[in-house]
């Protein structure tokens, strides 16, 4: 298979493929082999695009890889941060609003219709999100349990 791309459309090609493998493979200890490995060979043609200063090669490892700077090169890391604070937050208000249905509803959430469930469970969603949006966390507060220290030994001589 033969796929014609321009300069700046392998560039984007490059990007989509490096932010593709950085949601993938970024939070694993033993990354996938095949997104590393396709990645590796898309980048192994920086030079022949006359895009060298966006790859390196990494001769431990014996493959291609962004240079250094490639997030700061192409732009990349402002949307990996922007989708780093979406995501965060949205997995917040998801948990923190099926932490609230469990314990308003408690067992009768295994009871109800997935309509139901779904319904109750976006309303919460709604008011984190309409509260975060106001105050981003200014208002969030954690209660920690007490902390009681055993009581003190008597030593008996």
């Amino acid at each position: 298979m033969n796929i014609e791309l321009t300069k700046k459309e392998f560039e984007l090609l490059l990007q989509l493929v490096y932010t593709g493998n950085w949601v993938i493979n970024s939070n694993r200890r033993q990354p996938i082999k095949k997104f590393d490995d396709l990645e590796s060979k898309l980048f192994s043609l920086c030079k022949t695009a006359g895009l060298d200063r966006l790859a390196e090669y990494d001769q431990r490892h014996r493959e291609w890889i962004p240079a250094r700077d490639f997030e700061d090169q192409t732009g990349l890391a402002e949307h990996i941060d922007d989708y780093d604070e979406y995501t965060a937050m949205d997995v917040l208000i998801h948990r923190l609003a099926e932490r609230d249905l469990h314990e308003m509803y408690g067992s009768d959430v295994e009871h109800m219709s997935r309509e139901e469930w779904t319904t109750k469970l976006e309303e919460l969603e709604k008011r984190y999100a309409d509260e975060f949006e106001q105050h981003d966390l200014r208002h969030l507060r954690l209660s920690f349990p007490t902390y009681t220290a055993p009581p003190e030994r008597t030593h008996r001589h």
